[in-house]
């Protein structure tokens, strides 16, 4: 690492103008741009009070907590405190909540005999239920994927399931068979239907 020494400040005070220590009566000459960060170092402020470059944009911050990404995984690849990212956490949880409030409100399609889809939540609540699995514990949550469609997860005490939901032309689908298991149509008893006749005794012979 080279020496340099600092020669002057340039005439608008914009750059402080340094020159090798070793360079001989014709040093070669550098400018460096007096900016906030200079500033403190000069003042004697401490490392940690110099602000760090992020390696990620705003937008591709939002975007990695819009996809699942948490805080501190996304603080790791941009190279900034954690505290930096949660600035922007906070508008991406509420947008993911908003879309999980979407997707429980959306028809499922209609069932094979023909009946009008019911909202997700309503059938998977009563699902949950019916398996004694409490749907007021359950967690649900949203990721957006590359393609612009969602992904809403249940996670409840038994099972955890999986549906896309695509806000453009707002369809849900199963994702995963735990998700499909959920949401199949009940196959009603036919009242009609004989019973099954009884086997036959068997005779000794």
């Amino acid at each position: 690492m080279r020496e340099l020494r600092a020669v002057a400040l340039s005439e608008d005070g914009g750059y402080l103008v340094l020159a090798e220590t070793a360079g001989g009566p014709d040093p070669e000459k550098f400018r460096v741009p007096v900016d906030d960060r200079l500033r403190t170092v000069l003042r004697g402020g401490r490392r940690s009070e110099v602000r760090q470059e992020s390696a990620l944009t705003p937008r591709e911050i939002q975007a990695r907590l819009r996809a699942g990404e948490t805080t501190a995984e996304v603080a790791r690849v941009a190279g900034i405190p954690v505290e930096r990212v949660e600035r922007y956490e906070g508008p991406v949880l509420a947008e993911r909540a908003r879309v999980v409030q979407e997707a429980r409100a959306a028809l499922l399609p209609k069932d094979p005999g023909g009946a009008p889809g019911r909202p997700l939540g309503e059938v998977v609540d009563a699902r949950l239920m019916a398996a004694q699995d409490d749907p007021g514990g359950a967690q649900w949550d949203a990721w957006r994927r590359v393609d612009g469609i969602w992904l809403v997860q249940l996670t409840s005490e038994s099972r955890c399931a999986r549906w896309t939901w695509d806000p453009v032309v707002r369809r849900v689908r199963p994702h995963d068979d735990a998700a499909r298991a959920l949401v199949a149509p009940e196959v009603a008893a036919d009242p009609t239907a004989q019973p099954a006749p009884a086997p036959l005794p068997v005779q000794a012979g």
